[in-house]
C-alpha cells in the first residue's frame, strides 16, 4: 500500500494482513544539491501489546538500503 500526502509525496508501506500492523515504511526523496534519489526506510518487528497498544520492540532503520541503526526494547 502507498500513502500519498497533500504535497503529492508517496510513502510505500508493508502491513501484516492479519493484524494490519506495519512491517516497513519507506520514503524516497531527491537530494536538492546532487539530484539523486535517496531511500529512507524503517522496519518494525517483535510486536508486544503494551498498555493495550501493539508496539514494535525492534525498529531497524536504513538509509539508501544500508543499515543505519537499530532500536531494541527489552521487558
Amino acid at each position: 500500500m502507498t500513502l500519498i500526502s497533500a504535497q503529492n509525496e508517496a510513502s510505500p508501506s508493508r502491513w501484516i494482513r492479519k493484524t494490519h500492523l506495519p512491517l516497513r515504511r519507506s520514503f524516497e526523496w531527491r537530494d536538492p544539491v546532487f539530484k539523486d534519489k535517496n531511500l529512507d526506510a524503517e522496519e518494525y518487528d517483535d510486536y508486544h501489546t503494551f498498555d493495550g497498544i501493539p508496539t514494535p520492540f525492534t525498529i531497524t532503520r536504513f538509509k539508501n538500503r544500508r543499515l543505519f541503526g537499530s532500536i531494541f526494547w527489552f521487558t
